[in-house]
């Protein structure tokens, strides 16, 4: 079995979401620091903050905003804090782009649902 996978395996067993959301989350630091505080396992919480140190970043242009994993994203935020809605990754909905249509306007409710077939809005 290669390292990687094997780090992979131990990751997964100790968080609650994707991996791919994991390694891609866009936290920063005191986002990071607000979520580890929970956490009872020291290590997968130094993980967290190595990880978002080396990870957040501002995004400068359009495109890169468009293609942002919408959860656990520090510059996604409801009430002050990054989301993530469970029903809307199971879904598929992950990126910012998908919120938008073809000439770049935010969905409204309506499109919305028909599109992504989610009637339960949070």
């Amino acid at each position: 079995m290669r390292a990687e996978n094997t780090w992979n395996i131990m990751i997964q067993s100790k968080i609650s979401v994707n991996l791919n959301l994991f390694w891609n989350m866009n936290f920063s630091i005191a986002d990071t620091s607000n979520i580890i505080t929970n956490m009872t396992n020291p290590f997968i919480s130094e993980v967290k903050m190595a990880w978002s140190k080396y990870n957040f970043y501002n995004p400068s242009n359009i495109q890169q905003i468009c293609n942002q994993l919408i959860w656990f994203n520090s510059h996604v935020r409801i009430n002050n804090k990054p989301i993530y809605i469970s029903e809307f990754n199971d879904n598929n909905i992950v990126y910012i782009h998908q919120l938008f249509n073809e000439i770049s306007e935010i969905l409204s409710l309506n499109d919305f649902q028909l599109k992504y077939g989610i009637h339960k809005i949070f």
